[in-house]
C-alpha cells in the first residue's frame, strides 16, 4: 500500500497553531478553518493523516506547498505577519514530521505552489501518484 499526502494537515497542527498565535489571530484563522471554502472538516483530516503513522513501512510521498497563501479575507499587519509565522515555520516542519512517519517516504517541496497545490501544479500530483504506482507495482514482482 501507498499513499500520496497532498499539503495535509498534521494531528498537532492546531494545538501548535494555538500555542504560538494571539488570541485575535488564532479567533480569525480557526473560525477560517472549521469553514473552510474547500467543506474539509480538518479535525477528521488531522486524525485520518495520523493514523498513517501507525504503518513505518508504508510507501509515503508528502508534498509540501512553498508559498504562503494569505485567508481570503482582509487582515491587520500584525495578524498577517503571524499567520505567514507559522506558514513557513510551523506547518513546513509538520510537513517533514509526516514524511519521517515511514522508511519508505519521501518529501517534495512543491514551487510555486500554496495550500491548493491540485490547483496550481496539478502535473506534480500526477507525476506523485504515477511514481507511487509504479514503485508499488515494481516491489509486487
Amino acid at each position: 500500500a501507498g499513499i500520496v499526502l497532498v499539503d495535509a494537515p498534521h494531528e498537532q497542527q492546531t494545538e501548535a497553531a494555538r500555542k504560538m498565535l494571539s488570541q485575535q489571530a488564532w479567533n480569525l484563522i480557526s473560525g477560517f478553518w472549521l469553514h473552510n471554502p474547500e467543506g474539509i472538516d480538518l479535525a477528521a483530516e488531522m486524525e485520518r493523516v495520523g493514523a498513517i503513522s501507525t504503518d513505518p513501512n508504508m510507501a509515503l510521498t508528502v508534498l509540501s506547498a512553498t508559498v504562503v497563501q494569505s485567508p481570503p479575507f482582509e487582515l491587520q499587519k500584525e495578524i498577517a505577519a503571524e499567520i505567514a509565522h507559522i506558514s513557513t515555520k510551523l506547518f513546513p516542519s509538520f510537513q517533514v514530521q509526516l514524511a519521517e512517519t515511514s522508511s519508505r517516504s519521501q518529501l517534495v517541496r512543491v514551487e510555486d505552489a500554496g495550500h491548493y497545490i491540485h490547483l496550481q501544479r496539478p502535473d506534480v500530483i500526477v507525476t506523485a501518484i504515477r511514481t507511487m504506482c509504479k514503485a508499488l507495482s515494481s516491489t509486487k514482482k
